[in-house]
């Protein structure tokens, strides 16, 4: 509406937007950025010219030859971090889930990151209100992330197994403690906690939250700092961690456990679950649409090197098995995509 209202639209010619362009790419090339930042700005730029009616400059040829420039400089991205597979997290569960609620609230997160295959901008943007719970899983609610350009939002899975540190086990524990301990506290004491009484010193006061004062446990960020109220027990406080903080914490863990703590970070989280469930031999558009990818490559780019030559290869073998059986001759996938695609486009024609 803002934009349609305008009385003086300020309108970008391609000549700008490639000067634009050149400059932020070497902003991202400096600072180790991807090329979705190159993306997203692009598609900011048309989505304001499209409403006010202007033309739209990302649609020229030059533009359009640069933004494929800037993709194969940015493409590579900065070194990979190292997947935090089932196993790490069974380590991380069994050296800390036994210390208190405040680890098991880490954990959470931690698993909640990793099964749900979330980026830290999207984990940062979900709240207790926006996981919905099922007897065999759990849905939760992306409001925003970078690949979803006009705010759609999506679902995301985290589904309930045997073991006790996957997301829905680790949630169900500790919404339970939070439940009860709410249920427990008075009218006053929650006012206290969401820090809505003028002047008064609560949570969201003394951390400096200015924004959203919840009161009720829906608002609560699910990547939320936890403290000691009144009575010793652990409530979760209406402000989000640190990332700098979380990172620390995250690195402490898995250096306790024995792993190269420096090679993680919060995307081996992503990196982790997407190589999970890809070792399990779940279908390629199911995980593109858990970890809301859009193009097969980059997926394909988040699978642990190891896995993904692994599976290939047994592909490969069952397709030689499958070809010796027939009669045939082999195929890789490539190459069955390849001639599908081939099909559909003389199908067309």
């Amino acid at each position: 509406t803002g934009v349609q209202t305008c009385a003086l639209p300020i309108s970008l010619t391609p000549g700008m937007l490639l000067k634009y362009i050149n400059n932020l790419t070497a902003r991202c090339e400096q600072h180790g950025y991807t090329r979705s930042s190159v993306y997203m700005a692009c598609a900011a730029v048309s989505y304001f010219h499209r409403g006010a009616g202007l033309p739209d400059p990302t649609e020229h040829e030059l533009v359009r030859r640069l933004k494929h420039a800037a993709s194969r400089i940015l493409g590579k991205g900065g070194k990979q971090q190292t997947p935090l597979t089932g196993r790490d997290m069974q380590k991380l569960y069994e050296a800390q889930a036994g210390r208190g609620m405040d680890e098991l609230v880490f954990l959470m997160q931690i698993a909640g990151m990793k099964d749900g295959l979330l980026r830290w901008d999207d984990a940062c943007k979900v709240r207790f209100g926006d996981i919905l719970v099922y007897t065999d899983h759990m849905r939760v609610f992306i409001w925003m992330s970078k690949t979803d350009q006009h705010r759609k939002g999506a679902w995301v899975i985290w589904n309930r197994s045997r073991d006790p540190w996957c997301a829905y086990n680790l949630f169900s524990r500790v919404i339970e403690h939070f439940s009860t301990v709410w249920d427990r506290m008075s009218a006053g004491a929650k006012q206290v906690w969401a820090g809505g009484r003028r002047g008064g010193t609560g949570w969201s006061a003394r951390q400096g939250v200015a924004a959203v004062q919840p009161a009720r446990l829906d608002d609560v960020p699910f990547l939320c700092r936890t403290a000691t109220v009144a009575g010793g027990v652990i409530m979760p406080l209406p402000a989000l961690v640190p990332y700098d903080v979380f990172v620390a914490r995250f690195r402490a863990w898995l250096g306790g456990v024995g792993l190269r703590a420096e090679a993680y970070c919060t995307h081996s989280m992503r990196r982790g679950g997407a190589t999970e469930l890809y070792k399990q031999g779940t279908d390629v558009d199911i995980i593109m649409e858990q970890g809301r990818w859009r193009c097969q490559r980059t997926m394909r780019s988040y699978i642990g090197w190891e896995e993904g030559i692994t599976q290939r290869v047994r592909r490969m073998q069952n397709g030689v098995l499958d070809a010796g059986a027939s009669g045939g001759t082999a195929q890789s996938e490539e190459t069955r995509e390849e001639e599908e695609e081939t099909k559909i486009g003389r199908a067309h024609v």
